[in-house]
């Protein structure tokens, strides 16, 4: 590449994403925690994890991958 055309990369608008959906109301009070100090084992866990986006009747796929992290 030449020079004017990475400065042009490096200084192109910002691009951020589109809205995302809000949580639930009052989903932190029931996300499961992962702490790896206890006896639950990650399976266990995951399980607990797929139980309360069930209980919560959360479809979209997004909210999945946000509250798991």
């Amino acid at each position: 590449m030449e020079f004017q055309a990475i400065v042009q990369a490096r200084y192109a608008a910002l691009v951020l994403p589109a809205n995302l959906d809000s949580f639930p109301f009052g989903y932190l009070k029931y996300l499961p925690r992962y702490n790896a100090e206890t006896s639950l084992s990650a399976k266990v866990h995951l399980e607990a994890f797929l139980y309360f986006v069930d209980n919560m009747n959360i479809e979209q796929e997004i909210f999945y991958m946000r509250l798991f992290v």
